[in-house]
Order: C-alpha cells, then sequence, then structure tokens
C-alpha cells in the first residue's frame, strides 16, 4: 500500500526518463536543422555572362542592345534601379518579404513558355564567388554546363568577350 499522499505508479520515476527525452529532443532537433539547412537547396549552376559593370546604366544599356540583335528578350523582373540602393524591387512590391531588396536570377527563363531564357541585370554579390560590387549583364543560367557552353558560343558574335562561370545558387523555397 503507498504512502499516505503517493499514488502507486508503475512507471519509472522521473529523473530515470529525463535522459532518455533529452536523447530524443536533440535528435529530433538535429533532424529539423538538417531539414532546414538551406545549403541543401544549393544547385551547381552556370551563369553566362556578357559583361560586367561597376555602374547600372552601362549594363541594362548593353543588355538592351544585345536582347535587340540576339532576339531574345530583356527583363529585370520587375526590379528597378534605385540611385541609393541599387537593383532592387520596388518598395511596393505585391510581395512584402522582398520589397525594396534585390532578388537573385535563378533560372534561365522567366516561365515555362519562355524556353528560350532572356538578357537581364544581376548583381554580382548575389552569387558565391563573383567579385563583389558590379552588375552583370546574364545571357542565362543553365544546369547543364554544356548548354551554357553553346549558349556562349552564340552571344560570343555579340559580344566576343562572353563566358561562362560555376556557382551555387539557392533552389528552395524564397519565403
Amino acid at each position: 500500500m503507498p504512502a499516505e499522499g503517493k499514488v502507486a505508479s508503475n512507471h519509472p520515476p522521473m529523473k530515470i526518463l529525463l535522459p532518455f527525452l533529452a536523447l530524443i529532443l536533440a535528435a529530433t532537433t538535429a533532424a529539423r536543422a538538417e531539414e532546414l539547412d538551406p545549403a541543401q537547396f544549393e544547385s551547381e549552376k552556370t551563369v553566362v555572362i556578357l559583361g560586367c559593370y561597376k555602374a547600372f546604366a552601362p549594363a541594362q544599356k548593353e543588355a538592351q542592345d544585345v536582347a535587340r540583335r540576339s532576339g531574345l528578350p530583356f527583363s529585370l523582373r520587375g526590379m528597378k534601379f534605385d540611385r541609393k540602393r541599387g537593383l532592387i524591387l520596388p518598395d511596393n512590391d505585391p510581395d512584402p518579404t522582398y520589397a525594396g531588396s534585390y532578388v537573385a536570377r535563378r533560372y534561365n527563363a522567366e516561365s515555362d513558355e519562355q524556353k528560350a531564357g532572356y538578357l537581364s541585370v544581376e548583381r554580382s554579390d548575389a552569387y558565391p564567388g563573383f567579385a563583389s560590387g558590379l552588375y552583370m549583364v546574364v545571357a542565362g543560367i543553365y544546369d547543364d554546363p554544356k548548354e551554357a557552353a553553346a549558349a556562349v558560343a552564340r552571344f560570343k558574335q555579340f559580344i566576343p568577350s562572353a563566358y561562362a562561370k560555376r556557382t551555387k545558387i539557392y533552389m528552395g523555397c524564397m519565403h
């Protein structure tokens, strides 16, 4: 019979269970951290670059000129140039998460219908391994380095200094 005020229990005392609970919590936390690790959503991509500029205006002019000559569209993906903040989405962008900030280009095409891609101006700081502080004229972003090499060959007729560079780009959810 249990002492007065105590309830009989077949369960082990809490001080025995605590180490097991701590192990379970640690394993769950480690698994969750691994699930949320942004590095696991990075993909090796090849960026085709037609030119790099310290200022936005000459980069935009070059991109628009090559777009006209190549027949590919030019797009800033809804961004604008702000003298103080550089290339950014407008402050009143419908997505408040990215309004007023730069969002790096991650894909070759803006939509499934636009398979051929487009020309854009991008900020070099957004791409690991690239020099910082430059505006790049980008002709495409490719998964396959052979496709990127073919694009470089195509654009060399317009820009003889065109080249491709590998980098890691975050391809996970942006929210």
